[in-house]
């Protein structure tokens, strides 16, 4: 327990300001902090959502107590439960995020692997504001990212159904690229194709190449791809900072209307 003497008329940033001066208290990070009242404990900001701008008295503290979030966190993010809203809430912290840099950009890797095509654009923008900060977009980490990307999707992950034989069952879809003229021959073929079809697993085949899809060719592919995705100028347009944002006004259709 530690004694806090503050007066009535205090603002609660003027509490927040004392706690982080406390030798005890103090080693929580601020941002790290949960204060919780009442029996049972409960949160500060369910019982008052505007207690920023409130006094002590209107408050009505006399005692709280004060949690760390950090362990909370790093449960949910172990679990997948987390959000990329609460990550970002937990980037904020410059000391969590230098101790725990590598588990926290490992950990934003699952997160979007398991969430990749569950987003709405919200979240998606949340989700790339994390990994401007774990993981920035540079000449360095762009094939990375690229292929993390495109691990997230579902043509990317292996599906087997193996019969008795051992054979591979499964129904592909066949995919057949021109490495002179990659994005539109593969998207010409992606838009006719129906959301079954996507589903299954993906089988490359470069135009006039022998070479059988055990992964390398599909590999080969989603890392081109991603190139020439970058490389199209009716798509994208570059943020201040140097990333890749697209084009609010274009759509998939009219990217490759003169395909048909």
């Amino acid at each position: 327990k530690s004694k806090l003497e503050l007066p009535s008329n205090t603002l609660f940033s003027g509490l927040a300001s004392k706690i982080e001066q406390s030798d005890a208290l103090g080693r929580i990070p601020r941002k790290r902090q949960r204060v919780l009242i009442g029996v049972p404990p409960r949160p500060l900001e369910q019982t008052f959502p505007q207690f920023a701008s409130m006094t002590i008295s209107e408050l009505g503290l006399k005692a709280f107590k004060l949690e760390d979030t950090w362990e909370e966190m790093v449960a949910d993010l172990r679990a997948l439960r987390a959000s990329f809203e609460s990550l970002l809430s937990v980037l904020s912290c410059k000391k969590t995020l230098q101790d725990n840099f590598d588990f926290l950009l490992d950990s934003a890797k699952a997160l979007l692997k398991s969430r990749a095509m569950k987003m709405d654009q919200s979240e998606l923008r949340i989700a790339r504001k994390c990994f401007a900060i774990l993981w920035p977009p540079v000449a360095e980490t762009r094939l990375a990212r690229l292929e993390h990307c495109a691990a997230c999707t579902p043509l990317a992950i292996p599906q087997k159904n193996e019969g008795q034989d051992g054979q591979d069952v499964a129904s592909q879809f066949p995919l057949q690229v021109e490495r002179a003229d990659l994005f539109n021959s593969a998207v010409s073929q992606i838009q006719k194709a129906s959301t079954e079809e996507l589903r299954r697993p993906l089988q490359v085949t470069f135009v006039g190449e022998a070479a059988e899809d055990a992964g390398g060719p599909r590999r080969e592919f989603f890392n081109d791809f991603g190139r020439s995705c970058a490389e199209r100028k009716d798509l994208w347009q570059t943020t201040p900072a140097g990333s890749l944002t697209p084009v609010t006004s274009v759509t998939l259709t009219t990217a490759v209307s003169g395909l048909s």
